[in-house]
């Protein structure tokens, strides 16, 4: 890209190294890289079971664990210039018919407006935990009871990056405090893992209890 006269401190910003897209009004089509987004989900799980049968008795126990996670990068680009007929003009303050071209100004190297797209890496996860115990019992010969309970436990969304957003402290005060002395401004986000503030995004339940009952 230094080669089409981008300076080395421009490049060195970009997220990653393409040709920028280009938009003309008018003269010539636009052209040149779009945006690059990723995302990936991917998931571990683990579990097990044991049984023991104990005279009338057939008793089942087991556990799950399961991480289901996101990685990846949000929508990034390597830069965006537009250009119109404005510095080629004859005026530089009105439009005047017959005078400039978008396709001048680009090859003077004079957009009207540029940007680049950054972005930070991207990590979010959710973890699940299961265990249950179950007995049949055999009453008789044409009789069998079931019990059995289960419980289970999700964990919030969670980021290794800490890049979450987990809440709202409404009586903590606002940073604008000192900006409007005259006034009492609270309120403040909770971003995950600062100022004492939790790493989840949400606060799951912790009494998800399934008992069960069944005969045959």
């Amino acid at each position: 890209m230094s080669k089409w006269g981008f300076p080395k401190s421009y490049l060195s910003q970009l997220p990653y190294d393409a040709f920028p897209a280009i938009t003309m009004s008018g003269d010539v089509s636009s052209y040149g890289a779009g945006g690059f987004s990723q995302s990936t989900f991917y998931s571990h799980s683990f579990s097990g079971t044991v049984s023991k049968f104990m005279g009338r008795h057939s008793v089942k126990a087991g556990f799950d664990y399961r991480i289901i996670n996101d990685l990846g990068e949000q929508t990034i680009t390597p830069g965006a210039f537009s250009f119109s007929q404005a510095f080629t003009s004859a005026s530089a303050t009105s439009t005047v018919a017959g005078t400039g071209a978008s396709l001048a100004s680009m090859l003077l190297g004079y957009p009207v407006s540029g940007s680049v797209t950054t972005s930070l890496p991207l990590e979010n996860h959710v973890q699940y935990y299961g265990t249950f115990i179950h007995d049949d019992f055999r009453l008789n010969k044409s009789l069998t009871l079931n019990f059995g309970i289960r419980y289970e436990y999700e964990t919030g969304m969670q980021s290794s990056l800490n890049s979450l957003i987990v809440g709202f402290d409404r009586n903590a005060v606002s940073p604008i405090q000192s900006q409007v002395p005259s006034l009492t401004t609270k309120g403040v986000i909770e971003y995950a893992g600062q100022n004492g503030y939790g790493a989840m995004g949400t606060h799951p339940n912790a009494d998800k209890f399934s008992p069960r009952f069944g005969f045959a």
